[in-house]
């Protein structure tokens, strides 16, 4: 086992040192997502000027949207390592390394020694996740807790030992911290828990050691904003993604246009500036009332949001990002602009226009990225769909026991519920746990 430990954490390197050699070469390669120089302002704002905000020049305006769990940690890799964005990546990629050996264990202790290693193997070939691991982006640090909080729950249902319960509760409240997209994620094992007729006294440790760093940050936010909450991130969707995306289908036109005509109308509506509509996620209270405006339209056309659900849910399951790999391959700048395609080409699909869908597809990515991408593009989606694959046979060979039903519906919900943002980077979650149940279909 020694041995196996020892090669598996050689062939995880050798995956993974290309990417870091790659962002070594040009380190704004890992700004290709916009919501990274996000982060980047707010670690920079808190190692210089002690404020949570996105805006150097004016630090007074504070963030109610993202969560601290990364930029505090990017703050403090930056106050150790003088700001060097290499050793942020370094740090992410040696955590991905971790996940292999995490797996390892668990699978080994949850099923037996040959899963494990097959689940560390399949994932030390997951160049999806290095890809993301290169990324100033909260992904790898928020993959690292919730699949601790996972195993961990995992091994308490097998064990029936208090301290792992603890552990596991801990570890999904700091993936909440960094991610809010776990908000309501507790639910599923609080059900789990409940179904298994644990003692009371253990499920209010699972849940006060969940809650506790989510908490703290509302209260924080209520101290600054004199609102109550854990974050506008929810609200800012329904005003930049849901209520357009049906504006759109009204009127249309696409999205871009929608969202214009959107918050145009909000704007004379409520009297507004050109300043209030730009920065309308950093006042909560002004979100509050444009998401409302959005919830209502959202209700008025259920079937409009449905459609746009399920083009965001099957966006998810898509293997990689075509224009985001392109553009963190070929560097940041260099690359040729690439505009989202994905959900016009479903959307024409949808309406049984396959011969211009395919057309779209091939002028917007075909001409416009180069071959040697071409290759990795096509490796990362044989592997992806070879998972998918293995997925299922594991699942149909071990039927649904509790450990397999558990992660199955915890890959499902990190699948769906980004809903109608959802893309292949919301799948990064979840890649270590579909390789667990993979392995038991190898």
């Amino acid at each position: 086992m020694k041995k196996h430990i020892i090669l598996l954490i050689l062939l995880a390197l050798i995956v993974r040192i290309p990417f870091f050699i790659m962002v070594l070469q040009n380190p704004t390669t890992a700004y290709t997502s916009h919501d990274s120089v996000g982060y980047n302002l707010i670690a920079t704002n808190l190692l210089h000027n002690h404020s949570y905000s996105m805006y150097l020049s004016n630090p007074e305006i504070k963030d109610p949207v993202r969560t601290p769990g990364y930029p505090l940690f990017l703050a403090l890799m930056y106050g150790v390592f003088l700001e060097k964005t290499v050793f942020v990546v370094a740090a992410q990629l040696l955590m991905d390394v971790i996940m292999v050996l995490i797996l390892l264990f668990f699978g080994k202790v949850l099923f037996n020694e040959k899963v494990g290693m097959i689940a560390a193997l399949l994932y030390t070939f997951n160049m999806h996740q290095a890809l993301f691991a290169t990324q100033i982006l909260a992904e790898t640090l928020f993959t690292i807790f919730l699949l601790l909080g996972v195993l961990f729950f995992l091994l308490y249902l097998k064990n029936k030992r208090e301290g792992i319960v603890l552990i596991s509760g801990f570890s999904l409240g700091i993936s909440i911290f960094i991610r809010p997209i776990a908000l309501v994620f507790p639910v599923l094992p609080l059900i789990f828990l409940i179904y298994k007729k644990v003692h009371g006294k253990i499920i209010s440790v699972f849940l006060i050691s969940i809650i506790l760093l989510p908490f703290l940050w509302s209260v924080r936010n209520a101290l600054v904003f004199k609102r109550f909450f854990y974050t506008k991130i929810h609200s800012v969707n329904l005003v930049i993604y849901n209520a357009p995306s049906i504006v759109a289908d009204i009127e249309n036109v696409s999205r871009n246009q929608a969202k214009d005509t959107f918050l145009k109308y909000e704007k004379e509506k409520y009297g507004l500036s050109d300043y209030d509509i730009e920065h309308f996620d950093d006042n909560p209270a002004l979100c509050n009332r444009l998401a409302a405006d959005a919830i209502k339209l959202v209700i008025s056309h259920p079937v409009s949001f449905l459609k746009n659900q399920m083009i965001g849910i099957l966006h998810t399951f898509i293997p990689v990002n075509i224009g985001f790999t392109a553009a963190v391959l070929q560097g940041k700048g260099s690359v040729i602009k690439l505009r989202p395609i994905y959900r016009e080409s479903l959307q024409l699909i949808l309406k049984a226009k396959v011969l211009a869908a395919s057309k779209l597809f091939v002028r917007q990515r075909i001409e416009k990225i180069d071959f040697s991408i071409w290759i990795f593009i096509c490796a990362v989606i044989i592997y992806q769909f070879a998972m998918y694959y293995m997925v299922v046979k594991g699942i149909g060979r071990y039927h649904f026991n509790i450990v397999t039903l558990f992660v199955l519906i915890s890959i499902a919900f990190f699948l769906i519920i980004p809903g109608e943002v959802g893309e292949a980077r919301f799948r990064v979650p979840v890649e270590p746990l579909i390789a667990l149940l993979a392995a038991l279909g190898f």
